[in-house]
């Protein structure tokens, strides 16, 4: 697992739980915003073609907007070396 710390990414021990281990599935985010705080809701949508519609939250996360921030740089990155490694 790399922190991200600034600009540079250092190795950390990191450990998980058996339950957190076995992850979890969303096909649908709510995000909201305060001055000091990013909140995701993960949400999974079971029938999204029905006329109505219910969601369960599989997981929350609140960080402040700096590391958010952080956060969507790395996945931008991340999707970026996929998508050049996809292509070749």
């Amino acid at each position: 697992m790399k922190k991200l710390q600034g600009d540079k990414r250092e190795k950390i021990e990191a450990k998980i739980t058996p339950e957190m281990q076995k992850g979890g599935y969303a096909n649908a985010i709510r995000i909201s915003a305060t001055d000091s705080e990013v909140v995701l809701d993960f949400a999974f949508i079971q029938s999204p073609e029905k006329e109505t519609k219910s969601a369960e939250i599989v997981s929350k996360l609140i960080v402040n907007p700096s590391f958010a921030k952080k956060i969507a740089d790395y996945i931008n990155e991340t999707l970026e070396k996929h998508n050049k490694e996809k292509t070749k």
